[in-house]
């Protein structure tokens, strides 16, 4: 029997939050901080407490890099002696949201709301390199202020092959059929999760059911995808689409998705209008916000003043009237979330440097024209920016491999890919880095040089050709020999 502690590290228990087969979360107060938090403990002997202690410290680790207001933030991570390791994290005040689930499909615009907060988490944390690999409802939480957190990074991973693995660590509803084959996770695999969790929210239902795990599995991996009756042809195509079984054959990316299904919903031109503006920018959705405007207090005069101070108080009056204006009429700044494809690429504003990507809902001048992003390896890339942009995600590709191509002798054609390129010498051709190619040095009287170079390999070497053997006379036949020597 588990004991239900007072105490868990240097937090108050305040009492039970949930419970389930491998732990429990406590809602507790840090002392500290005079603040409330969750803590999660994980019991039972089926888990290792060693890998219980390393999953909490990867999660937290992946917390503090995202710092992302979709995103539950981890405190502490700690091990009690009587109850093993614990992890104190952000207190989200809501429902998880497959309880809401449970109820039947959400509204159409209360669902879009929710979906735009889990997809700008997982932005964010595709950004960074991080695969989450659990995406599903019981992972989100809406707070009573309609804030959607996204949780429990702890079987997270790099998007790096020799961290990822590729065994299957996520929940079988929401599995992509590539991870059921046993390859890696990567953001398509978060992608179909958050795809299969959108059609249960607008449907009601999961595109794949089955009777059994097993035939579950089979139908992912093999099965068209299954909806309710009446729902719009629409939304069919956006689901069918965002669930084929080859990720090339998907929506290029989450915003695709998103633009498609915003479309299709049955939304008001009011609301798809707002959902719109809050998909492409770092506004955060749900939470309620408040302005202070300051006004001017009415100034009010006696029967007689003397004119000195009315004069003073005409004064006083102008400049606040001046300083309005001033204020009225200087642009304000501008916040804008810079991200890219490698990571870590510096951008730079009108050539000022604004930092290492990705950049979260940072401060800009409102004059600021032109984005540049650059990385070693990487061709540069630039964007105008204009009033509307409060997001800009840019790929940098890989700069090319360059040739200088001689042969010995010279004069020879050089073949690219079966393509002419020119005579030797040659220099400066351009190839893909990340692809091989085919290269083939021809020239009449020699035999044809061919190599296939791998992606990003350069010839350092003189090509030398060989010259052809000629063909030899047909040997004469006795009886001719004879005729000829008559």
């Amino acid at each position: 029997m588990f004991k239900a502690p007072s105490t868990i590290g240097r937090y108050k228990v305040l009492g039970e939050l949930g419970r389930g087969s491998m732990g429990v979360v406590y809602l507790a107060e840090d002392p500290a901080l005079k603040r409330e938090v969750a803590i999660k403990l994980v019991h039972g002997a089926s888990v290792a407490q060693s890998e219980v202690l390393s999953r909490f410290q990867r999660e937290a680790e992946i917390s503090a890099r995202l710092n992302h207001p979709n995103v539950i933030t981890v405190f502490d991570v700690g091990e009690e002696k009587e109850f093993g390791p614990f992890m104190a994290m952000e207190y989200a005040d809501g429902d998880v949201l497959s309880e809401l689930l449970a109820r039947g499909a959400l509204e159409p615009f209360r669902a879009a709301l929710i979906l735009i907060q889990g997809f700008h988490a997982l932005q964010a944390a595709h950004s960074l390199g991080i695969i989450h690999r659990d995406f599903k409802p019981e992972n989100l939480i809406l707070t009573r202020r309609g804030r959607l957190k996204l949780m429990d990074f702890g079987i997270a991973r790099r998007e790096d092959p020799l961290m990822t693995g590729s065994g299957v660590l996520c929940t079988p509803s929401f599995a992509a059929p590539e991870i059921l084959e046993q390859k890696p996770p990567c953001p398509a695999t978060d992608n179909w999760a958050f795809c299969v969790t959108a059609c249960l929210m607008v449907t009601g239902a999961l595109p794949f059911h089955t009777a059994s795990i097993s035939s579950l599995l089979y139908a992912i991996v093999h099965d068209p995808p299954t909806f309710p009756e009446g729902l719009s042809p629409a939304l069919q195509y956006v689901f069918t689409k965002a669930l084929e079984k080859d990720p090339g054959a998907r929506y290029p990316d989450l915003r695709a998705f998103m633009l498609d299904l915003l479309d299709a919903l049955p939304l008001d031109p009011e609301s798809r209008s707002r959902c719109l503006t809050l998909l492409d920018t770092a506004e955060t959705t749900g939470e309620e916000t408040t302005r202070t405007l300051s006004r001017l207090s009415v100034l009010r005069i006696p029967h007689w003043v003397p004119p000195s101070k009315i004069w003073w108080a005409a004064g006083i009056l102008a400049a606040a009237a001046f300083t309005g204006i001033w204020l009225a009429r200087r642009p304000e700044p501008r916040r804008i979330t810079l991200t890219a494809y490698p990571p870590y690429v510096e951008a730079f504003l009108d050539n000022q440097p604004l930092g290492t990507t990705p950049l979260m809902n940072i401060q800009i001048p409102p004059q600021g024209k032109t984005i540049r992003f650059e990385k070693k390896g990487y061709q540069s890339v630039e964007r105008t920016i204009g009033p509307e942009d409060h997001m800009l995600t840019l790929a940098l590709p890989l700069l090319p491999t360059v040739l200088n191509i001689e042969s010995s002798p010279a004069g020879a054609d050089v073949f690219v890919n079966n393509v002419l390129k020119g005579i030797t010498p040659l220099q400066g051709i351009e190839v893909a880095k990340d692809q091989s190619c085919n290269l083939q040095i021809r020239k009449a009287g020699y035999e044809t040089w061919s190599k296939t170079l791998p992606p990003g390999e350069a010839l350092q070497e003189v090509i030398q050709l060989r010259k052809s053997e000629l063909p030899k006379p047909p040997k004469k036949s006795f009886w001719k020999r004879l005729f000829e020597s008559k």
